[in-house]
């Protein structure tokens, strides 16, 4: 079982471990952050009123595993974003399902919202498979290609509904 926790300063402690290079940096959260990540970047980041940041814990041995966040894109739609399972002695275990269920439960409980988006490249195979098994579905004319250290990476565009959640919950 899982545990979100509003993430603060003091948990910059475990993403700047997270992220071991430039790449694995960006792979997570786009340009939000440069690497080195720094505590000040963090700070600030969390500034933002329209995103809610989260620390994944291990609920039973209180062990931070992960984040995610939830991004306010307008009144219907919020934008998962800097999702990682970034202790890896928790991958491939099934957290991140649980992680995006647990963002997309929070999500929808706003009234309002009745759409959830995300952005992942195309060869993060793995979490591609994680966002479908969770109701995501790709958006077939929403694909940028952005330069990274002189590769092309593709990023991919995913939504899911109020009626696909709970649809795929039950």
């Amino acid at each position: 079982m899982i545990r979100l926790i509003p993430f603060t300063k003091e948990h910059f402690k475990f993403l700047k471990n997270w992220a071991q290079n430039e790449d694995e940096l960006f792979q997570f959260a786009g340009n939000t952050f440069t690497f080195p990540v720094t505590e000040e970047q963090v700070e600030k980041h969390l500034e933002d009123n329209n995103r809610k940041v989260f620390l994944v814990e291990e609920a039973q041995n209180n062990v931070a595993i992960g984040m995610g966040e939830i991004l306010k894109v307008d009144v219907e739609t919020r934008r998962l974003c800097r999702i990682i399972v970034g202790n890896k002695n928790y991958r491939g275990k099934g957290i991140g399902q649980k992680i995006i269920n647990a963002l997309l439960e929070k999500s929808f409980s706003e009234k309002a919202v009745n759409l959830v988006e995300l952005n992942v490249f195309d060869f993060n195979t793995a979490a591609i498979k994680c966002y479908s098994n969770c109701g995501f579905t790709t958006t077939p004319n929403n694909i940028r290609v952005i330069e990274v250290n002189s590769k092309k990476w593709n990023l991919l565009n995913m939504t899911t509904s109020r009626n696909k959640f709970e649809a795929f919950k039950n």
